[in-house]
């Protein structure tokens, strides 16, 4: 009951923030951005998009080869967008997205620890490369843009907040304590009874995780290419969404425009609803290019995110939500 309450609520927010932000800018000005819509732009921009997701799924793919895992590019490329799917509609976008990977890759007979290690450790490449991004974009903002007071805490704040999470986990993993456990513990998981029968899933699960990141080094590099490479895609393709509705901006912009994304996808908001056009307003209108801009571009970010959740939602309930049986994860304990 109290997740139905928080979920409603936390919706509710991002419903309220979404319609002031519109009203303040007015419904007329972002029509008019997108009469003008340049088409071949906003495919480039979308053909962008689904490289991104396949050098992020490519760099899954090679954390399960190293685990000595074969499987099918395409069925773990619909995985992957089916994690996406459930990060997108859920407030906890981490634990959702990778709570569905897991599960739909012991549907591909993958042994259950490794389904859920592979994960984990994408996540965490995930983290760090985010961590990195948000910081120079944070500074570059501080540094390039006139804004408020409030913004700039926020700027601060929230690469504290994943530099935290990144210790957390790195010390967890260098002293061998369980950093699966631990965060069971911390989110008050571990009297959960249908969990404790996992126990032994999860405690191989750790093992892998740590074998890869401090036995495996050269793995564990060109792991974190992989993942600088699909997030330096995103400058261009975040090029081309505003080249679609007609800008041209510099690196700088693009970087600032990357860091809000990722700043109020990180916001316990399920789809990020209202606070991504209202950070991306915020952002536009404080470098002068204009409130109305900023929104339009969240919501050509929204939409193609509404695209991949579309089908990766469809996958997982064709591939994955079936309950009448037995858990894929119980087959493999």
């Amino acid at each position: 009951m109290k997740k139905e309450i928080f979920f409603g609520a936390s919706f509710l927010i991002g419903l309220i923030l979404f319609i002031s932000v519109l009203g303040g800018i007015g419904l007329n000005t972002i029509i008019n951005i997108f009469r003008s819509i340049n088409w071949i732009y906003a495919g480039l921009f979308l053909l962008v998009s689904i490289l991104i997701l396949l050098a992020k799924t490519y760099k899954w793919h090679y954390i399960l080869r190293a685990h000595n895992v074969k499987i099918n590019f395409l069925r773990l490329f619909m995985c992957k967008l089916s994690g996406i799917a459930i990060s997108f509609i859920t407030p906890i976008a981490f634990m959702g997205g990778g709570v569905a990977m897991g599960y739909l890759l012991s549907k591909e007979k993958v042994k259950s620890h490794t389904a859920v290690s592979s994960v984990v450790l994408d996540k965490s490449f995930e983290i760090v490369t985010s961590l990195l991004f948000t910081l120079v974009g944070g500074v570059l903002i501080i540094t390039h843009f006139a804004v408020s007071q409030n913004t700039i805490v926020l700027l601060m704040l929230m690469p504290l907040i994943l530099f935290g999470i990144f210790y957390f986990l790195y010390d967890k993993i260098r002293k061998r304590k369980g950093v699966i456990t631990s965060v069971i513990k911390i989110l008050k998981l571990d009297k959960v009874k249908w969990l404790k029968k996992y126990n032994k899933v999860i405690k191989k699960s750790e093992k892998n995780v740590e074998n890869f990141l401090l036995k495996n080094k050269k793995e564990s590099i060109k792991t974190l290419l992989m993942t600088f490479f699909a997030w330096s895609l995103m400058f261009l393709e975040y090029k081309f969404a505003l080249l679609a509705i007609g800008y041209d901006l510099n690196v700088a912009v693009l970087f600032a425009a990357i860091t809000v994304v990722g700043l109020t996808y990180s916001l316990p908001i399920p789809a990020a609803l209202g606070a991504l056009e209202g950070g991306q307003a915020s952002l536009f209108s404080a470098i002068r290019v204009g409130a109305g801009v900023g929104f339009a571009l969240g919501l050509v970010i929204r939409m193609r995110d509404l695209l991949w959740t579309f089908i990766g939602l469809t996958y997982f309930a064709i591939r994955g939500l079936n309950l009448n049986k037995k858990s894929a994860l119980d087959d493999k304990i």
